[in-house]
């Protein structure tokens, strides 16, 4: 997932099968599926080169299903970012 704000809601409030203590700090503006390959997945963002987007926020953040029994749904730890800072 990657959003332009941090809401911090639980993620259990969207579904039951969350684990506990998972939050959502980045808002689902764009979310992509991804399936991994050999354990591990790739992921690169693309900026334009212009001017208006220094100093813009992002969040990042993956969600992750595990389809064993039980099946749950967990969150990694999110990113903030900021366009043109380092």
């Amino acid at each position: 997932m990657l959003g332009f704000g941090s809401p911090g809601t639980p993620l259990s409030s969207f579904t039951p099968i969350a684990l506990p203590g998972c939050d959502l700090p980045a808002s689902p503006d764009s979310v992509e599926f991804m399936l991994p390959t050999a354990g591990a997945v790739a992921w690169q963002l693309a900026i334009p080169n212009s001017t208006s987007w220094v100093g813009a926020p992002l969040f990042h953040q993956f969600l992750q299903l595990d389809t064993a029994s039980p099946s749950t749904i967990s969150s990694s730890n999110g990113l903030a970012l900021v366009v043109g800072a380092f």
